[in-house]
């Protein structure tokens, strides 16, 4: 089997395992008796501490010569799995839920540009992989995962979760002792600029990238209490699990032909059209008066959070210094899982809590704009930068 084709089902199993954890947070974290101001709380707090998280992860691959992506992958899944389980299956009091489920969510989250390293090391070294195939069928194995333990929760439990992950940690675990080491002309281990100074180095990229965060914290919103959505227009776990197999499963195609728009269109030119699908996506989220009109919105995942993931992703692979790349995709990360899903974590929460849900459809309504704006300051950031250098010639 070829290395291609191993990453892409370790990709796959990889976002299994994800969506396990990380999918039905609200459900599971509600099922524990977790309020949704305190659910905001412990999702909210992990996305700061990626902040710093996501960069140390990054910074211990590149000073320990012995450590590579593919042992923190090892480290940090048997962390997850091995305190998951716990947490399903003890009678924990509701404050250890949330410190442990924080502390859980803090290290999944600093450890989701792995597999972005781990792609630029095999392009870097001559392997050949393709990204956008391989994060389209993560969004498959998200959306069949949604799909079936939506189902799955409403018959049995929540426990189910510990199930699926324990089977595919294991899955994964057993892909990666297949995987080769990408060390000849690892760009990983090269010492290049500090986070903030690539946000200096590349500001159509970085301004383009807080545009992206300003949109996700209004898509964290929606995504996160999305069981809140369903219930409120008359559907249940199943109608959920649904929706979100709908939405994941719409980035598929999207990330399969992202190398081919990127050799046609302009990333910045492909970025300005996410953004627009965006804000289309999260409104009609918000007004939707039924399922099928949410489930809609949904389908609209993949022009939108889907193409701007794998354009990013290819931008800084394409476009930044190879010393670069390492806190390039860090950077990615921090100002949208980070800063982004933060946002729409914390006061998603809150503002269903004290005003309603209302409340919190005139938050997305604003964090979308904004984010929309910010994107398009990038790129007319990006047509001033040509100018200039036409004028040089």
């Amino acid at each position: 089997m070829s290395v291609k084709m191993r990453y892409n089902i370790l990709t796959f199993c990889y976002y299994v395992v994800m969506c396990s954890f990380a999918g039905f947070v609200a459900v599971f974290l509600q099922y524990k008796g977790v309020s949704n101001t305190q659910i905001g709380l412990v999702t909210g707090t992990g996305c700061v501490a990626s902040i710093f998280g996501a960069p140390f992860f990054s910074n211990l691959i590149i000073k320990k010569d012995n450590l590579t992506v593919k042992k923190m992958i090892y480290i940090v899944y048997s962390i997850l799995c091995f305190f998951f389980v716990g947490l399903v299956f003890l009678p924990l009091p509701v404050m250890v839920v949330i410190i442990m489920y924080t502390l859980l969510h803090t290290i999944y989250l600093s450890s989701m540009p792995f597999l972005q390293m781990m792609a630029s090391d095999y392009l870097q070294a001559g392997i050949d992989v393709d990204f956008g195939v391989a994060r389209g069928l993560g969004s498959t194995a998200w959306a069949l995962t949604s799909l079936s333990l939506g189902f799955l929760i409403d018959y049995f439990s929540p426990t189910i979760l510990a199930y699926v992950m324990i089977l595919f940690v294991c899955l994964t675990f057993f892909l990666l002792r297949k995987m080769p080491e990408a060390q000849e002309g690892d760009h990983t281990k090269k010492q290049g600029g500090s986070i903030f100074s690539i946000i200096i180095k590349y500001p159509v990229f970085s301004v383009s990238l807080l545009g992206m965060g300003f949109m996700l914290a209004a898509a964290t919103s929606l995504g996160t209490y999305l069981i809140n959505i369903v219930k409120n227009i008359g559907g249940d776990t199943s109608f959920f699990g649904i929706a979100v197999f709908l939405m994941a499963l719409s980035e598929m195609p999207v990330m399969a032909i992202s190398t081919k728009l990127m050799s046609r269109f302009k990333s910045i030119n492909l970025i300005a059209f996410a953004a627009i699908c965006y804000v289309l996506r999260n409104y009609i989220i918000c007004l939707a008066p039924n399922i099928f009109v949410l489930c809609c919105g949904m389908l609209l995942q993949g022009v939108s959070f889907g193409l701007l993931t794998a354009v990013f992703t290819y931008y800084v692979i394409f476009n930044l210094a190879s010393e670069d790349q390492t806190n390039g995709q860090t950077l990615i990360i921090m100002l949208t899982t980070g800063f982004g899903s933060m946002i729409g974590n914390l006061l998603g929460g809150i503002l269903q809590d004290t005003f309603g849900l209302g409340a919190m459809y005139m938050f997305v309504y604003i964090m979308t704009i904004l984010g929309a704006m910010t994107m398009l300051t990038g790129w007319l950031m990006s047509k001033k930068d040509k100018y200039k250098k036409e004028v040089r010639r």
